[in-house]
């Protein structure tokens, strides 16, 4: 489903949409430049009452389904807007200026000493031989046999 973003007359009249209970203390932004970005075709732009720094983006995709929470993200920077447009409502650049914004690859969780050694913490025996390890390790030396070990394959396939 390809969104196309509201013409200027959709624009004046969904501020009538716009769930300002959600929102106490913010009121329609006046943003004297202009906002070419894809984001605010897409979106409506507030500012606290009291601080016209504090500037929200609000999905008006969102507010038009009439989901119950609309996203919404800080101004300063586009990006959580895109990435919301793109993995909530598969809106892009339809100009392909910019590319959808793609997943950061996860990383892999790091393991701790217990459980790298299965122990289990629940046992208090297990529990003080895991603390007894964690005590006793010192990241420096591991790094410097971790380097060590590197330096002598290379040596190996050198030879």
């Amino acid at each position: 489903m390809v969104l196309e973003p509201p013409d200027q007359e959709d624009k004046k009249t969904s501020w009538d949409l716009f769930p300002w209970k959600d929102f106490p203390d913010y009121t329609q932004s006046q943003r004297c430049a202009s906002t070419s970005s894809l984001i605010w075709q897409f979106g409506y732009d507030i500012e606290k009452s009291d601080d016209d720094t504090k500037r929200r983006w609000v999905c008006k995709v969102c507010v038009d389904s009439r989901r119950p929470n609309p996203h919404s993200a800080t101004s300063s920077g586009t990006q959580n807007a895109e990435i919301h447009l793109w993995n909530d409502h598969k809106v892009c650049d339809p100009f392909g200026r910019r590319k959808p914004p793609s997943k950061a690859k996860e990383k892999t969780p790091s393991r701790n000493i217990a459980e790298m050694m299965k122990l289990n913490t629940r046992d208090a025996r297990e529990q003080q031989i895991a603390n007894q390890i964690i005590g006793r390790f010192d990241r420096l030396v591991f790094q410097s046999l971790g380097s060590l070990v590197d330096h002598q394959q290379q040596l190996f396939f050198l030879t």
